[in-house]
């Protein structure tokens, strides 16, 4: 007996991957700028002095000079008189204040605010 040959055949399977990207739908962002007005309070400073006037009219041996008494400037004012004695006419008080005073401004505020939506497309495959 003659020998033959068996063929048997042998199959594989392969799988091929591939991925391809669909186009399902967009968005659309949008912004913009919103502004209102806002009534703010802005303390402000400044100083004033007073200045005020003291008769004394006192004999003096010596000369008085400028001195402070705490935010007060004390200037004596001086005048020679006949008698050849210094007479001490007034005193001249400048005291510095600090005033705060409160003033209302109007100022325009800005604020962006965005938006988001979807747009689908019209032929939607999956």
């Amino acid at each position: 007996m003659a020998e033959t040959d068996l063929k048997i055949p042998v199959i594989e399977e392969q799988i091929k991957i591939e991925k391809s990207i669909i186009e399902t739908g967009k968005i659309q962002i949008s912004k913009h700028i919103t502004e209102h007005d806002e009534l703010i309070n802005i303390p402000l400073l400044h100083e004033e002095h007073v200045i005020e006037h003291i008769n004394i009219n006192v004999f003096v041996d010596d000369l008085p000079v400028t001195r402070y008494e705490g935010d007060t400037m004390i200037i004596p004012v001086l005048k020679e008189v006949v008698v050849k004695r210094i007479l001490l006419v007034e005193e001249i008080r400048i005291t510095k204040k600090t005033v705060q005073t409160n003033e209302q401004q109007s100022v325009t505020l800005k604020a962006q605010e965005v938006t988001i939506s979807r747009v689908p497309l019209n032929n939607n495959k999956i």
